[in-house]
């Protein structure tokens, strides 16, 4: 009871309903502006606003832009980001959203099946898709030259240069890599695998741009209203309806 009497608390801390409007980009199946829901992590947003008394408007663009707007205060938050330290100098992270595995897409041509150091992906061609997060050491060996990235704006551009063997590897959410398969090869899933090792296991988070007005108010707002969703069991039907999971 706790956590509603906290959230009833903070609601009255901003009462009047709003819409905010929200930058995201095309991540499917997490964000998805090409589904009814959002995409998985963008439900989830838009039913937590929705208990606090709020709508939400996403807008989707690409990644890059979607962190440089939010971050000047043109949208007050941005769907979805993985934890990045350098990110608190201009944001909050809201609590977790969900979690997920960052693996190695691959075709069966590829006979690595795993990785054990940086060293076990030097000789391939690795794709690595703008903006997106992966980990620090991932974009600074490629920087470095150490790992061959070829660096494309989207998901989809990646998994078309994998199947064409333009490139050996490419980094990806599972779910969102099996999806892309689904997508653009359904009839080829039985040519694909991923690296037994993840590159990370990973939280996605809503990201609030701190010269939002009231944002530290109202990212408590939205935690307590996630935790209300968790505990009262819309969270798993949002995951079960939108992701097809039992």
């Amino acid at each position: 009871m706790k956590f509603i009497v906290v959230f009833l608390a903070l609601f009255s801390v901003c009462s009047q309903a709003e819409t905010f409007d929200i930058a995201t980009g095309e991540y499917a199946p997490w964000t998805d502006s090409g589904s009814e829901s959002g995409g998985f992590v963008n439900a989830l947003i838009t039913k937590a606003f929705e208990r606090m008394g709020h709508s939400v408007k996403f807008h989707y663009m690409p990644w890059k832009r979607a962190l440089e707007d939010t971050r000047s205060g043109k949208y007050v938050a941005s769907s979805f980001w993985f934890y990045d330290a350098e990110r608190e100098v201009d944001f909050i992270h809201s609590e977790p959203l969900y979690e997920d595995r960052t693996v190695f897409f691959k075709t069966k041509t590829v006979g690595l099946e795993t990785w054990n150091d940086w060293d076990d992906l030097k000789p391939y061609q690795i794709g690595a898709t703008i903006g997106y997060t992966y980990t620090p050491e991932f974009w600074a060996l490629g920087e470095s030259g150490e790992l061959s990235l070829q660096k494309v704006s989207s998901d989809e551009v990646n998994m078309k240069k994998l199947n064409g063997e333009r490139i050996q590897l490419f980094p990806v959410s599972e779910v969102t890599g099996w999806g892309l398969v689904k997508q653009l090869f359904p009839d080829k899933r039985a040519e694909f695998s991923f690296l037994k090792k993840p590159l990370a296991v990973v939280k996605g988070h809503l990201l609030f741009s701190k010269v939002a007005p009231n944002h530290d108010k109202l990212v408590t707002q939205f935690n307590a209203a996630m935790e209300q969703i968790r505990q009262d069991g819309t969270y798993e039907n949002v995951r079960k309806k939108v992701l097809g999971l039992d």
